[in-house]
């Protein structure tokens, strides 16, 4: 069945419109981040012709909504990249939980004091930051008693979210 040439256009618009902000910005914006492999399993069925142009545009909205509805809640909680990479982090390993947010900000107030320009020149400063992060993971850990597995990797991509937006 044929497909009307006005939504292949409107299919590839949003492709197009996603794979240039998320997978070319995304290390720009946690939000963009956090979105990238959708974008990119949107940008395989579009290579491979595996839906139609119609479904395509369809998946490609959901994804532009949530892109807002994150940089929204980014807005509401009054979180710079740092701390919105961090709760990011901490939501796709253990799940959301609205007392991630004041942990998250917990961990700010701590870290921020530390993070002068330069800071992640200097390895000291670094190695003290990463020393807070473990720290404030392992807390986390006892408050609600997740693996001891996902204390490694909670600390892997708080630290690498603040190593990208923090500089």
């Amino acid at each position: 069945e044929e497909e009307p040439a006005g939504m292949k256009e409107k299919a590839a618009a949003i492709v197009f419109a996603l794979n240039r902000l998320v997978l070319v910005e995304k290390h720009e914006n946690p939000v963009y981040e956090s979105l990238a492999d959708r974008i990119e399993m949107l940008l395989e069925m579009w290579r491979e012709r595996k839906v139609s142009y119609e479904e395509l545009f369809s998946i490609g909205k959901e994804i532009w909504r949530e892109k807002e509805k994150l940089e929204q809640r980014q807005r509401e909680l009054g979180f710079d990249d740092v701390e919105y990479a961090m709760l990011l982090a901490l939501e796709k390993e253990l799940g959301k939980k609205k007392e991630f947010v004041e942990d998250v900000r917990e961990l700010s107030r701590e870290i921020k004091p530390l993070m002068f320009e330069g800071w992640y020149l200097q390895r000291s400063a670094r190695q003290e930051v990463k020393k807070r992060i473990r720290r404030w993971v392992r807390k986390l850990k006892t408050r609600y008693g997740f693996e001891y597995e996902k204390v490694e990797e909670i600390f892997r991509a708080v630290v690498e979210g603040i190593e990208r937006y923090g500089k």
